[in-house]
């Protein structure tokens, strides 16, 4: 979960990510991706795994909600 926040932030400098949890350990855990900024090692790897999530869902013939076209 660490990861998959971190990056949301740091993709833009005026980037707001709500998370939800149900525990104070989740509260904690949200926070911590805070402390560490991504790496560019990192970065990187985020951006593939989501490439190839995204091709395989394409393959499957799925689209996410912001590659529908807009309504007239």
């Amino acid at each position: 979960m660490r990861v998959a926040l971190a990056y949301s932030l740091q993709r833009a400098d005026n980037t707001a990510v709500l998370v939800g949890f149900t525990a104070p350990d989740q509260v904690r855990e949200n926070l911590t991706a805070l402390d560490t900024p991504l790496s560019v090692d990192d970065l990187s790897f985020v951006r593939a795994t989501l490439g190839q999530l995204q091709q395989d869902l394409d393959a499957a013939g799925d689209v996410f909600l912001d590659e529908t076209p807009p309504h007239a």
